[in-house]
């Protein structure tokens, strides 16, 4: 049993700058023209500034801190209340780029002040996303619920199609986290519809994405195949980076899964390499994790541990709680394989601790799978067809197929352990079948 980490692509308007940075040249050259005609000390000069910094933030970080300092003592020297807004908005997603969750939030809970003392429902609304992004990063998904739908009311009532849309597929994203496919689907499949009518390729491309990742949680791998390599073809063709390398981890992925090892590690490495490049942490520990469990499968376990604990580093030192329960599960994992079950164990109920207080379902089933298969070496049968069938349950509530196969398969070893042939015979027929 082995356990690969399942990556959204929530990356906030990172991967979406990136995506048109040719498409702004032209926008920004324009932009630069009338700030060099427009001198005034005004509200048109701040949002000149503003404009370009927001431009710019993908592309050289020096000319956008340039711009928001410019921008921002404009606004102080004139009482800009909206300036002053977007600008603390532009610094929440700056340090959000840099995985400094809590220092975002500052920044963003600073620009709703100044959005409703003007009563800016617009502005509102995308603070109100951006809590739920930055909640969501940080798996915490009953807040983020909270603030997707919150922004998506405002959306609605403001006649802002794209930017309900965006809500829709972000809340599409807390269900798919919590195990609530069928509601991930149908918000998906509204999202698509919508850019399919507006020929919007690169926004299919991003939901083909996200149901890449519910397909491959399924079980369902061809389809997420699929789904990923529709994706994979607009970044490519876009120079979309940070797309790019979250597409190439989750295709890793499932190639791991497939039994193919060699061109799953290639996969992961492009995607390390990018991620690197770009200095967003969350996706390098996510891709140290992969190319770890791509070392368990070569049965190469002390580079699997190697990459295993690096992944654990990053993922605790930006508190990405999600990505740190699935390191201990992995950690377990080795440990199982190494026969030191009570170590594997500590580690798969630190997993379930971390699963339970995030609902995070995916992983929960498969540590208490961990954990039966520990008791199970150990010939402790009562205990191991306890968490046995923990998993099972919450595997066959989600429909997870791989999950219910593993179950299936511990169940028939711990029936026919304890001289019960007929149930023993039953999960064998499932785990087959």
């Amino acid at each position: 049993m082995n356990l690969n980490k399942i990556i959204l692509f929530i990356l906030f308007i990172l991967s979406f700058c990136e995506a048109n940075a040719q498409s702004q040249n032209p926008i920004i050259d324009s932009l630069e023209n009338e700030l060099s005609i427009h001198k005034d000390k005004d509200t048109t000069r701040v949002n000149l500034l503003y404009d370009l910094a927001f431009s710019y933030f993908q592309k050289d970080l020096d000319l956008t801190n340039a711009y928001l300092l410019e921008a921002e003592t404009i606004s102080n020297e004139i009482s800009y209340i909206k300036g002053k807004a977007r600008i603390a908005y532009l610094k929440g997603i700056l340090e959000s780029r840099k995985s400094n969750y809590a220092e975002s939030l500052i920044f963003f809970k600073r620009s709703l002040k100044h959005f409703e003392s003007i009563q800016d429902q617009g502005g509102i609304g995308d603070i109100y996303n951006a809590f739920g992004i930055t909640h969501f990063v940080q798996s915490e998904y009953e807040e983020a619920l909270k603030y997707y739908i919150k922004a998506a009311e405002i959306n609605k009532d403001l006649g802002n199609n794209d930017g309900f849309i965006n809500n829709v597929i972000s809340i599409a994203n807390v269900y798919i986290e919590t195990g609530r496919y069928d509601e991930a689907i149908i918000n998906y499949k509204k999202a698509i519809k919508h850019y399919e009518f507006l020929n919007d390729k690169e926004g299919i491309s991003f939901v083909e994405g996200n149901l890449g990742v519910l397909y491959r949680s399924q079980g369902n791998y061809p389809l997420a195949i699929d789904s990923y390599n529709k994706s994979l073809v607009y970044k490519k063709k876009n120079g979309d980076t940070l797309g790019m390398a979250s597409v190439l981890s989750n295709l890793g992925d499932v190639y791991t899964l497939a039994g193919k090892n060699d061109r799953a590690l290639e996969f992961h490495e492009q995607s390390l390499n990018y991620a690197t490049q770009k200095g967003n942490k969350s996706l390098v520990a996510i891709n140290n994790g992969n190319i770890g469990n791509i070392y368990i499968h070569k049965k190469e376990y002390t580079k699997a541990l190697k990459y295993y604990r690096e992944s654990l580093r990053i993922s605790q030192e930006i508190n990405n709680v999600k990505q740190i329960s699935i390191c201990f599960f992995n950690l377990g994992e080795i440990n199982l394989l190494l026969n030191k079950y009570s170590i594997a164990r500590e580690n798969f109920i630190k997993a379930t601790d971390i699963c339970q207080e995030i609902n995070y379902q995916y992983v929960l089933s498969a540590s208490y799978l961990g954990i039966a298969e520990t008791y199970l070496n150990e010939k402790q049968f009562s205990e191991a067809l306890t968490y046995a069938m923990k998993g099972k349950i919450i595997a066959e509530e989600l429909g997870l197929l791989d999950h219910q196969k593993n179950a299936a398969d511990l169940l028939s070893t711990i029936y026919s352990k304890t001289g019960d042939y007929k149930k023993a015979l039953a999960s064998h027929r499932q785990y087959k079948y």
